[in-house]
């Protein structure tokens, strides 16, 4: 490809963001935009339940009761009906594992719809925010790439999402669906330049999950290209004020940096946020821990969990995309939150079996892939490695979450 044809695509994708994002001027148009693929996500994911609740060892009812409550569900649930346990602080005699290592906002949101529908069973409130928050998620995918890529390549990144190895908690009692939510929607702010949006929906997501660093320094990193872009050009006051990029910028890292704040007060102990992630055997070590797993995965003679090959795949197919990602030369906004969560994800000491689930949030991952199949000629080949992911994945699920010693 020469120079010239190269800059030709960077234009033509500019200018197609341009165009897409001038027709989504209201809720009504841009949801008319995204039908098509939230309609996709929403078929995939019932047939993928329904797939987990028939390899699921126990009966439907009892299986879906477990995706509430199972697990890290349980500590969720805990917490959205009776609050923080003051009794398992660290440092407390006979103090259990802490549940403040349980962000705040998911448990706050599940006490809030238990109190307007309180009809409905605390085990099936978990479940519902999470697939309430994965419909907005699968919207904010849609909506942050179909500018830049196309329609047709975010929603395969929508449905590749619903498909991931770790989609089980899409559905379950985890945060990881009201997380990619706020960062999606948050890069679509950052996309369409709606700097206060981005940094306001950041600020949440860091009240809801700590890989919440990896999409504030996107968000800051996204302010200064910003800044630096305007002074380059020579803009000025014709691009409007720097307020906002710096704005945004300054809210970012507010919700993470506040509940760490928060729990140290409430502790009173400066480090008792980072005592607590310790507790619970998660501390960054740069890597260290996830490659000694990984080689005991293919060294070690002992008995490992039989999706141990299937976990150290997955973070191999991780580091390729994310390569990928950096040679694709996409967004920085993107390309610096899908690298990061990535980092956190293989630098973090915590269980191997739950590093799929830490990834789940990382969907820029998926555009070189999305990109991938979507230049396919042949539909057939495509809907059919789709569907051979659809089966395989919802078996994964099911093994990891109800049949599997380690959490997922």
């Amino acid at each position: 490809m020469t120079a010239t044809t190269r800059a030709s695509s960077r234009s033509s994708r500019r200018s197609s963001s341009k165009r897409v994002g001038s027709r989504w001027t209201g809720p009504g148009s841009a949801l008319r935009a995204a039908a098509p693929a939230l309609l996709l996500y929403a078929a995939v994911r019932l047939v993928y339940l329904l797939l987990v609740l028939a390899a699921s060892p126990h009966g439907p009812g009892e299986s879906l009761h477990l995706l509430g409550t199972h697990w890290d569900a349980n500590q969720y649930l805990n917490i959205a009906r009776y609050g923080y346990n003051p009794a398992t602080s660290p440092g407390r005699a006979g103090a259990g594992m802490s549940d403040l290592a349980f962000f705040p906002l998911f448990p706050a949101l599940m006490a809030a719809l238990h109190a307007v529908l309180p009809f409905l069973p605390w085990s099936a409130v978990g479940p519902v925010v999470a697939t309430l928050a994965s419909l907005a998620a699968a919207w904010g995918i849609f909506a942050a790439l179909a500018p830049g890529y196309g329609r047709r390549t975010a929603t395969l990144t929508v449905v590749m999402w619903g498909l991931v190895p770790a989609a089980v908690v899409e559905n379950a009692g985890y945060s990881e669906s009201l997380f990619t939510a706020l960062a999606a929607w948050s890069l679509w702010a950052v996309v369409t330049r709606r700097w206060l949006t981005a940094g306001m929906l950041c600020l949440l997501a860091g009240l809801t999950r700590p890989t919440a660093v990896a999409l504030a320094a996107a968000v800051i990193a996204a302010a200064a290209v910003e800044l630096h872009r305007r002074r380059r050009d020579g803009r000025g006051a014709a691009a409007g004020s720097p307020v906002r990029p710096i704005a945004a910028a300054l809210l970012a890292p507010l919700g993470w940096l506040g509940y760490v704040a928060w729990t140290a007060q409430a502790l009173h102990n400066w480090s008792a946020y980072f005592q607590i992630q310790a507790q619970w055997h998660s501390r960054f070590d740069f890597g260290a821990s996830t490659l000694h797993d990984v080689w005991l995965v293919f060294t070690s003679g002992s008995s490992l969990n039989t999706y141990y090959p299937i976990v150290a795949c997955v973070l191999a197919a991780a580091v390729v995309l994310a390569l990928c990602l950096v040679v694709r030369r996409d967004p920085p906004a993107l390309v610096v939150y899908g690298l990061l969560t990535l980092a956190i994800t293989l630098g973090d000491s915590a269980y191997l079996s739950s590093r799929p689930r830490f990834l789940l949030p990382a969907f820029p991952l998926l555009l070189p892939l999305a990109a991938l199949v979507n230049r396919l000629g042949n539909r057939v080949i495509a809907n059919t490695a789709l569907a051979c992911a659809l089966v395989g994945s919802a078996c994964f699920g099911a093994y990891v979450f109800f049949l599997s010693p380690g959490a997922p």
